[in-house]
């Protein structure tokens, strides 16, 4: 008996000193995620890479809103309706593509009044965000009076807008304003005389 319970101590010693990794958690239902930050400098007249982390959330088929705030794709995603961006400029929607991870979003994105999008990608760039405008907005969506921001970092960005509208910018008669991209593989494609990244037709921008 006593050989039987040492046996069993020392299986249970063994267990215990096998390495395990975890994914650190900072705040329940967020996950640490690396990203690469792109910035231009004003002072080297460059931009500036830098690898980082944030506490994000993933993001599912049913984020149909994203507040301010960190978010990440992992895996493959859809979301078959208009996704709404509700980020501030001081607290703006940041959507991490990881790398070999795509999200799709069949009906665009809307960014509000005054707020801010930004995306980024991780080292190897092969995370893709696909998004496409629903009719008469663009794939990547902002308000026609140029308040919005939208700033593209990093992964490959794929988007096309919808009836009449801008791939990234304005929609039928928007604008395209505050569209800054820092590094990434980005395609845009407007529809029907509305600009790839700017304007929509009868736009401007």
């Amino acid at each position: 008996m006593k050989k039987v319970l040492s046996v069993i101590l020392t299986v249970m010693m063994i267990v215990c000193m096998i390495p395990v990794t975890v994914l650190p958690v900072s705040a329940e239902g967020e996950t640490e995620v690396t990203y690469v930050d792109r910035y231009w400098d004003a002072d080297a007249k460059k931009v500036v890479e830098e690898t980082k982390t944030a506490p994000a959330t993933a993001i599912t088929s049913s984020s149909t809103t994203l507040a301010g705030g960190w978010y990440y794709v992992d895996g493959t995603v859809t979301i078959n309706y208009t996704i709404n961006v509700n980020g501030t400029s001081d607290n703006p929607t940041c959507i991490i593509l990881k790398d070999g991870c795509k999200l799709t979003a069949s009906k665009g994105f809307v960014i509000q009044d005054g707020q801010a999008f930004s995306i980024y990608g991780q080292k190897a760039g092969t995370g893709v965000l696909e998004a496409t405008g629903a009719d008469y907005f663009a794939g990547i969506s902002a308000p026609d009076c140029g308040s919005a921001f939208i700033t593209i970092n990093g992964g490959t960005v794929i988007a096309t807008g919808g009836l009449l509208s801008a791939g990234i910018g304005g929609g039928w008669g928007g604008f395209g304003f505050n569209i800054t991209i820092n590094g990434g593989t980005v395609t845009a494609n407007g529809e029907e005389n509305a600009a790839g990244i700017g304007g929509g037709q009868h736009g401007s921008g």
